[in-house]
């Protein structure tokens, strides 16, 4: 979450107008992506695990 945070503060310092919409900076990778640069400790399976539970509790 930490990794999340930072870069969402990243684009939100440099005024990063393409990732702001409805109120919310968006970070947006997709599972290899994220595996490959910010979250290799983790397998793929569990970043999808994690995201979709990450989803549920937003609803």
């Amino acid at each position: 979450m930490q990794q999340v945070y930072f870069l969402t503060q990243t684009k939100h310092q440099n005024n990063d107008i393409y990732t702001y919409k409805d109120d919310h900076m968006w970070v947006f990778n997709n599972i290899d992506e994220w595996h490959e640069n910010y979250f290799p400790f983790f397998s793929k399976r569990t970043l999808k695990r994690v995201i979709k539970n990450v989803k549920m509790k937003d609803t």
